[in-house]
């Protein structure tokens, strides 16, 4: 009986040894896997910071270069708004009122085109804006139409009132795009 009992005992202990092996070798082989893994994830992470930081340099040099031409395109814009305002100071005739509108519509356009709003035509730069970045957006879009009714239609009567309430709202524009 005791020759049977060291017999199982001996072939558990060899079993348990087999198993035990293996399982060393698996963890040996898990481990090695897992510090492989983890030394790819680090290198992708170390590139996707250095990537940031490219792109954060890039984007600070832009806007170096930005700042400098929004800077550039806000003296110009009042030089020109005040030429515009000057000259209907002098004279307030109503073709005096359609000029002034046409080249504060011009401006409001350039403006526009400056800040990167897409499009052809300034109504399709006015589409572009996105809602709540321009509080007088709607105002502005019915002082373009009035320039639209000014260029297209010779007849177009633009009242004193009309005039000076268009040439406020693109004064307002300007102002909410940084221009002014």
């Amino acid at each position: 009986m005791f020759d049977t009992l060291t017999y199982y005992g001996y072939i558990a202990l060899s079993i348990y040894k087999a198993l035990a092996v293996v399982l060393t070798v698996i963890s040996i082989a898990g481990i090695v896997y897992v510090a492989k893994k983890s030394g790819q994830i680090r290198q992708a992470n170390k590139m996707a910071r250095e990537e940031k930081e490219k792109q954060k340099d890039a984007l600070n040099t832009n806007t170096g270069i930005a700042s400098f031409a929004l800077t550039q395109l806000k003296n110009n814009t009042i030089q020109r708004w005040r030429h515009i305002v000057e000259k209907l100071d002098a004279q307030q005739g109503e073709k005096d009122f359609k000029t002034a509108l046409i080249e504060a519509d011009a401006l409001a356009d350039a403006v526009l085109r400056a800040h990167g709003f897409p499009g052809d035509t300034m109504g399709d730069r006015l589409r572009s804006i996105p809602i709540g970045r321009i509080s007088s957006l709607n105002d502005l879009w019915k002082a373009h139409r009035v320039r639209n009714e000014i260029a297209h239609d010779p007849h177009y009567q633009v009242s004193p009132r009309e005039g000076h309430d268009m040439m406020r709202t693109y004064k307002t524009a300007l102002e909410e795009l940084g221009a002014l």
